[in-house]
């Protein structure tokens, strides 16, 4: 079966920690995007979690990192990782509608 490039999510993180993305094949990132659209600095947290596990802290991979007014950044540690059937993406904003993200991937079918 053929692996297909595709945008996997966009939309905003939320304060409470919520899948992003959950795998419904073997998939891998290629692209992980955050945007700062709001007036002020903020901080976001990610994890890769299992499936059938919950977001703590020995699946996190970014822990309050910053994001500056009107910054975007390159989740650089997101980037390679393959996720299995069932596996999510979580992530966490420090204020409702204020951090943008985009994930991309290939999807193994």
């Amino acid at each position: 079966m053929p692996s297909i490039a595709k945008r996997l999510a966009t939309a905003q993180l939320a304060i409470a920690s919520a899948a992003l993305y959950t795998a419904t094949a073997r998939t891998t990132i290629t692209a992980f995007t955050l945007h700062n659209a709001s007036a002020s600095d903020r901080t976001f947290g990610l994890w890769l979690v299992p499936s059938s596990a919950s977001a703590t802290d020995a699946n996190e991979l970014y822990a309050t990192a910053s994001i500056l007014v009107d910054e975007t950044k390159i989740a650089d540690g997101m980037i390679g990782q393959t996720l299995e059937i069932g596996d999510a993406i979580h992530g966490i904003a420090s204020a409702a509608t204020s951090v943008t993200y985009s994930i991309s991937g290939v999807v193994h079918s």
